[in-house]
């Protein structure tokens, strides 16, 4: 079985490491306001939200003991329901798709369509305090009037809903979020075996990744 304390200590240093870094970056964009730079940083906003989304999918697996692309949306979204701000299901299939599999594929934020709902989403990203705390890693309707690009999108199902919502979310806030999440994880991990097992198992295939 693992050492407890080493899995917490090492899992705590890499969050307390994106921690200091998001923290750092965000003081230094609001008193330079982006060092001038008339798009604020894209790059940077994205880079981290992908790192987060990365810990979330690797703590996953500590957590499920499944590793790998089969089930890995739902495995994401069912640690977040537990340990990310339980009961913001939509929040977090959103930001499954938009931080993780749009972002990481496309290389930039892209606007999502959910054919089941017939719902739009776009994206409020905020790197500092910008955005009020109550709105963060919320989801809001937006007002379609607002959002021509969005609106005039062709989709797969031929909607022509006006239905839109947006994803607002503070990128340093995030990381304290994930960080919460993790020590809520460990909490439990420290005296229930089967997370214990969980993590035996998966964590060989973490250390070295395979492929062909």
């Amino acid at each position: 079985m693992p050492s407890v304390v080493r899995v917490r200590e090492d899992l705590s240093r890499e969050l307390e490491v994106l921690e200091l870094e998001v923290s750092t970056l965000s003081r230094v964009f609001d008193e330079t306001r982006f060092f001038g730079h008339p798009s604020n940083f894209p790059n940077a906003h994205y880079g981290y939200l992908m790192a987060c989304m990365g810990k979330i999918d690797v703590l996953s697996s500590f957590w499920s003991g499944q590793l790998g692309s089969r089930g890995q949306t739902c495995r994401m979204i069912l640690f977040m329901d537990r340990y990310l701000h339980p009961g913001r299901h939509e929040e977090h299939q959103v930001a499954v798709q938009m931080f993780r599999h749009t972002l990481m594929h496309t290389g930039s934020l892209r606007f999502l369509y959910n054919r089941t709902t017939k719902t739009r989403y776009t994206w409020r990203v905020y790197f500092g305090e910008g955005l009020r705390p109550e709105w963060h890693y919320r989801i809001t309707t937006e007002d379609e009037r607002y959002q021509d690009q969005l609106r005039a999108l062709a989709v797969s199902t031929g909607s022509t809903s006006s239905t839109i919502k947006v994803l607002n979310a503070s990128v340093p806030r995030f990381v304290g979020d994930l960080n919460h999440a993790a020590q809520a994880y460990l909490s439990e991990f420290e005296t229930d075996s089967r997370l214990q097992a969980n993590y035996d198992k998966v964590l060989p295939r973490i250390l070295i990744q395979e492929f062909k």
